[in-house]
């Protein structure tokens, strides 16, 4: 912040501080310059900030209406800090209102407002009528918490079933693709743990074990050629027991100079616990070549 007001200040300078002619015209004083290079700082960030959402989430996103929002606040009459501090409290209420209505509680805004007006403008009310209210609302708490947690429970069972479909259909697509390749290529060999593995070339030297470390080049891909991971070209370090199974299982295959293509079943890879660019139950193909085996201390 401090560079970007001296640099400003420095621009301003060296043009004459002339006054700037327009909010959409390049300032020529300091005082405009803060504003117009602040505001164009926090417009990036915001940009940036919506381009890098999950694409659900950012088809919901209605820019227009994030700047609309801004400008409401930005714009209004700061010297009313009353409104400001109204604003603030409505923004924490309405992030309530809309976790209710997440789990089913659709909140009559309109009513809740009525209320809080009534007995804000209030003179003064009663120790007996306060004591009350709260009771009644400790009783209502109690059964929200009960609708909110039963509306997470749906909500993790519906995702975990969908994960579990998810899962069936990336096993078979799996199985399918590796009946496919077993028939076109006689080579690929099967562990009795389920690796598959065709030996492009065998290097020489001492086969690395769990506590080696090695440098590997490797393109990781589904069975859709999807590529989910790649060392580029370079030479990744990395331990052996730091893999998943099927992995360190090849690598332990795998002297210096040693290429191979590795197909791991879900069962040796992520399983359900997979990431979301590789999905639960994928079968993962790899094109690994170690350049170094690093012998463990």
């Amino acid at each position: 912040m401090k560079k970007l007001i001296m640099a400003c200040g420095i621009a301003a300078m060296a043009m004459g501080m002339m006054s700037c002619s327009g909010s959409g015209s390049k300032p020529t004083n300091f005082v405009d310059s803060v504003a117009y290079y602040m505001g164009s700082d926090m417009g990036v960030y915001c940009n940036n900030t919506i381009a890098r959402m999950p694409e659900e989430m950012k088809e919901k996103f209605d820019k227009q209406a994030f700047v609309d929002g801004m400008k409401a606040v930005l714009l209004s009459d700061t010297t009313k800090s009353s409104y400001l501090d109204g604003i603030q409290m409505g923004m924490n209420l309405l992030q309530n209102v809309m976790r209710l209505k997440d789990s089913g509680i659709d909140v009559n805004t309109q009513m809740m407002y009525a209320r809080i007006k009534k007995f804000t403008l209030m003179d003064s009310i009663s120790a007996a009528d306060s004591d009350s209210l709260s009771a009644v609302m400790q009783k209502l708490n109690m059964q929200i918490q009960n609708v909110m947690r039963e509306a997470q429970q749906r909500k993790q069972m519906e995702q975990i079933k969908a994960q579990e479909e998810l899962a069936k259909k990336n096993e078979a697509a799996g199985a399918e693709y590796m009946e496919g390749v077993k028939a076109a290529d006689k080579d690929v060999k099967t562990t009795e743990s389920g690796l598959s593995y065709k030996v492009v070339n065998q290097g020489e030297g001492a086969l690395p074990t769990d506590n080696d470390r090695v440098k590997v080049i490797y393109t990781g891909r589904l069975v859709d050629g999807t590529v989910f991971d790649d060392s580029k070209g370079e030479a990744r370090e990395f331990r052996v027991n730091g893999v998943v199974a099927g992995f360190k299982e090849g690598l332990k295959m795998m002297n210096k100079g040693s290429k191979y293509t590795l197909y791991i079943p879900a069962e040796l890879g992520y399983g359900m616990q997979a990431p979301q660019n590789i999905g639960p139950g994928s079968t993962l193909v790899f094109d690994v070549e170690v350049v170094e085996v690093i012998p463990g201390k």
